[in-house]
């Protein structure tokens, strides 16, 4: 289930390149966001650690997009 959708979108826009270099490095990552759900202090950390524990274990590369949620990862 997604929120808003804006199909159109300008030409000229670019990712930044360091996100550009590392979806060019390897296979496609696992997108990770948790939309506008905004977590308590300390629960970005937290779910920043468990997401990244499951893509390790999984052997995957993901991205993680920080939203309200606070996500934070390298």
């Amino acid at each position: 289930v997604v929120g808003n959708w804006w199909p159109h979108h300008d030409p000229a826009d670019r990712l930044p390149p360091e996100l550009d270099d590392f979806l060019s490095a390897g296979p496609p990552p696992v997108f990770i966001g948790f939309g506008s759900m905004a977590g308590g202090e300390g629960d970005g950390e937290r779910l920043s650690e468990i997401a990244v524990s499951a893509l390790r274990t999984a052997g995957l590369r993901g991205v993680l997009q920080s939203g309200r949620a606070g996500l934070a990862a390298s």
